[in-house]
């Protein structure tokens, strides 16, 4: 028996008893589990890497699974994570048992019982079911890699350790510094070790970080209002030069060409191009590239004998390394999110959704490092082959109202809608996968079980509720409350821009181009031309509203010739950069908007016609809600961690 607090806790029974009232509660076993580690662990700092592999040995499973696990214990032991009198949570490292133990046995390795893979636990609530599902999936997509070569081995060291996000590294191949961006505006330079050298703080974000190969030179984006600027610094902090302000909504890591020239990639998120830039003349050419219909340039890398290879992905996920002329050297069957050189193995770095592995121009592939929470969202590698990687966290909740987790999402991609009966639709993208969900009356339905990589990034209530629409990439897809009815082709040639319903048997989407209308089983109904910044319809007033900046008009038709605007709206360059993520609410709309890559959420009244409101502003604003009140839901993120980590090169003797 082990007692602390109000509690005397029987390791063999797995039951909590109070002491005062001797109420006794079964816990669950993984619960009890998790107990008896940090009793045996009394006031440690037990890692969360440390806590998960302990608690789920090999088995695939969410990142988000420790924290549900912690937040019942938290709620069953009545303890408050904000004044926590038994677990206290140490921020970027884990987690302590704090509570004295007044009585106890001493805890052995052997008294904790051996646990049995996830998939096969019997302590599961309705939540860990959700969650046991989605890793089906994330085995399924893993299973996929080709057969390997025996991993390489690596040691782990965190070079961060302060309170903040920092992402965005970059490591010099041969001299001893790295880069990395520090909570959006502040440009750190250290050694390898970690030591802070110099630091540099911007008034507006920066990004990507890319040490010349051949100086001491760091080249990296600032966002500035609708574009993008390039500025070159040395190590010691010295300006070297500032390009003009570039047209653009996102700029990729500057590849050193030479110490006097850039390939930089840049543009709109589906559209960026490749371009050589001179550092003496400001000159930019945009490179001639050839691409597909439907292809996308992700990113550059200087490989193979200083060369530059292109990331290309095709509408099917799939992607390649290519040069210039058009010669693949490598092709993967699975998404890749990013790329780096490994100049040390002369082979190509590659992250899939948490894992790193390397990709030799022979076909052979070695892996690296799966991370048990978080996803590597850069890496580069120097000249001894250690690899110096930023592990990012992300966790939205939905919880019920007891404020338990019903499901958690470690990805970034979150997409909520709620109606006005209170039931919200969502979207979560986990291991690769988009996949639709409904919460209603504390439960969550998955609509749908996709195979593919296709992207969601809209979901629309019909005007009566009676169904939801999301796109699939340029797929459009109508569901009920159970499971998606029909599947069908927009016949955009563009990506899908703005969707939404004209009434309960009309859904319609545009693409910047065009407008089609379609009927619930999917036919085409009309198509017609109308070019715009953006298109929707209001289905309470039954009027179209198009933007065209800086003016939003409201037309009660677009299709005639003679068509005129019933009212006009002046909105600011601010307002309009970047319009996405509509909400109507009877006569209000909301939006987002991005200056300086910060989020911006709009409010506008149709009637009477105001001038805008701004409701909120911040960075990582991926989206927001409006609940059944009209309320403002910030889909923020709960827990959002970002570490520098040093993956060191262990020696053929060491392994």
């Amino acid at each position: 028996m082990v007692c602390f607090g109000h509690w005397q806790f029987d390791l063999q029974q797995d039951c909590l008893t109070h002491r005062q009232s001797q109420e006794t509660v079964k816990l669950e076993p993984q619960m009890a589990r998790l107990l008896a580690l940090f009793i045996e662990h009394h006031n440690e700092v037990l890692e969360k890497y440390w806590l998960t592999e302990k608690l789920w040995q090999h088995a695939v499973v969410e990142p988000n699974s420790l924290y549900q696990l912690l937040t019942k214990l938290r709620k069953v032991l009545g303890d408050d994570p904000k004044n926590p009198i038994y677990i206290k949570t140490i921020p970027k490292r884990g987690y302590r048992f704090i509570a004295p133990l007044t009585s106890h046995d001493k805890v052995s390795q052997h008294t904790i019982k051996p646990v049995k893979t996830i998939t096969k636990s019997r302590f599961f609530s309705f939540s860990a079911v959700v969650m046991a599902v989605l890793c089906f999936g994330a085995i399924a997509f893993f299973n996929q890699t080709p057969t390997e070569k025996t991993p390489s081995r690596y040691e782990t060291s965190s070079l961060s350790h302060d309170l903040g996000l920092e992402f965005d590294v970059d490591a010099h191949q041969s001299q001893d510094l790295i880069a990395y961006i520090k909570d959006f505006t502040h440009l750190v330079i250290a050694n390898k070790q970690g030591y802070q050298l110099n630091a540099h703080h911007f008034d507006s974000r920066i990004s990507f970080p890319s040490w010349s190969p051949d100086s001491d030179k760091l080249a990296f984006w600032q966002y500035q209002g609708r574009g993008c600027q390039l500025h070159v610094m040395t190590a010691a902090g010295q300006f070297f030069h500032s390009s003009q302000i570039i047209p653009c909504q996102v700029g990729t890591k500057p590849v050193w060409k030479n110490d006097k020239e850039l390939i930089l990639t840049f543009g709109q998120y589906n559209a960026k191009a490749a371009h050589l830039y001179r550092l003496e003349s400001h000159q930019m050419v945009k490179l001639p590239l050839a691409l597909a219909a439907n292809e996308q340039l992700k990113m550059a890398i200087r490989g193979w004998g200083g060369k530059t290879y292109y990331l290309v992905q095709n509408k099917q996920r799939l992607a390649r390394l290519q040069t210039l002329d058009g010669t693949v050297h490598i092709k993967w069957q699975t998404p890749v999110t990013s790329v780096a050189f490994d100049i040390y193995h002369q082979a190509v770095i590659a992250s899939q959704y948490g894992s790193l592995s390397r990709h030799f121009r022979d076909g052979d592939i070695q892996a690296i490092k799966e991370t048990e929470i978080g996803l590597y969202t850069s890496f580069s590698s120097d000249q001894h082959g250690d690899i110096f990687a930023a592990l990012e966290s992300f966790q939205v909740n939905i919880k019920d109202r007891d404020n338990l987790p019903l499901f958690s999402s470690s990805s970034i991609d979150y997409l909520p809608l709620t109606n006005s009966l209170g039931e919200t639709a969502f979207m979560s993208r986990r291991s690769g996968v988009c996949e639709v969900y409904l919460y209603r009356d504390d439960k969550i339905s998955q609509l749908s079980f996709h195979q593919g990589h296709e992207y969601v990034g809209f979901l629309v209530w019909s005007p009566e509720l009676n169904y939801l629409a999301s796109n699939r990439d340029n797929d459009l897809v109508i569901y009920d409350r159970k499971r998606p009815l029909t599947q069908f082709d927009s016949q955009l040639s563009q990506p899908v821009k703005s969707m939404g319903w004209i009434d309960e048997q009309t859904l319609w989407a545009y693409d910047g181009e065009t407008l089609n209308q379609y009927s619930l089983s999917g036919a085409l109904i009309s198509s017609h031309q109308s070019a715009a910044d953006f298109v929707f319809y209001h289905p309470t007033r039954q009027t179209w509203f198009v933007l065209q900046q800086p003016l939003l008009l409201e037309y009660e038709t677009l299709f005639e010739s003679d068509s005129e605007a019933i009212n006009k709206y002046s909105l600011s360059q601010k307002q309009t950069n970047q319009f996405s993520n509509l909400r109507i609410r009877d006569n209000d709309i909301y939006w987002q908007s991005a200056w300086s890559k910060e989020d911006y959420i709009w409010q506008l009244t149709l009637m009477p016609a105001q001038q805008p409101t701004l409701k909120k502003v911040g960075h990582l604003i991926w989206h927001y809600d409006i609940d059944a009140l009209g309320n403002l839901l910030i889909a923020k993120m709960e827990s959002i961690e970002g570490d520098i980590k040093k993956l060191t090169r262990l020696s053929e003797a060491a392994n």
